[in-house]
């Protein structure tokens, strides 16, 4: 694998557009600041009716989407990882959960491209393929948020996650709503 960019980082490996790694990595920063396009998870994890699902609630201190509400788990795939490793580690990692549930992928990867300029006046411009995978968590699973990633996690039934996301927006990740409209919970904006 080839190093485009020596700076320090979290690395991502990049991916061309028919989702082939390209052995090219570079900080995640970069692949962010410069629209490249690399891969992520995201994880929903629900009840066995599938009627109420995890959101977790990002840290404060994070420089992206600070305190806003996210999927169940949003990874980057690490070099050398596969989307089902990426998605196990963080629901490992973010909620401290250590018996998995059994995934599987509700949406194949999918080009998404998103544009927002952070609080603090960052311009992000992230472009990437996400699969989003699911599994059955039980009401009484004990959740551990790392306290790093994540501030606060709770269980919200879908209607009221829509109605939130209709009303308020704002209070949610840009991915987490555009996720919502791959789901046809929420319509798709006009990009017009």
């Amino acid at each position: 694998m080839k190093l485009l960019d020596g700076s320090a980082g979290e690395l991502v490996e990049l991916v061309d557009e028919g989702n082939v790694l390209t052995g090219e990595l570079v900080p995640r920063s970069v692949a962010h600041a410069q629209g490249l396009l690399h891969r992520t998870v995201y994880v929903l994890l629900t009840d066995a009716a599938g009627e109420q699902v995890v959101l977790q609630q990002r840290h404060s201190q994070k420089a992206v989407c600070p305190s806003l509400w996210d999927l169940t788990v949003a990874e980057h795939v690490a070099p050398g990882e596969s989307y089902h490793e990426a998605a196990c580690r963080g629901i490992r990692e973010e909620l401290g959960v250590m018996n998995l549930p059994e995934l599987r992928e509700l949406l194949p990867p999918t080009r998404r491209e998103l544009r927002w300029t952070t609080a603090s006046g960052k311009r992000i411009h992230d472009v990437e393929f996400v699969p989003v995978w699911t599994g059955v968590l039980a009401h009484d699973a004990e959740l551990h948020p790392d306290g790093v990633e994540v501030a606060a996690w709770r269980w919200t039934p879908w209607i009221e996650v829509i109605r939130e996301a209709a009303s308020l927006p704002s209070s949610f990740t840009p991915w987490f709503l555009e996720t919502l409209r791959l789901l046809g919970k929420l319509p798709q904006e006009d990009r017009a």
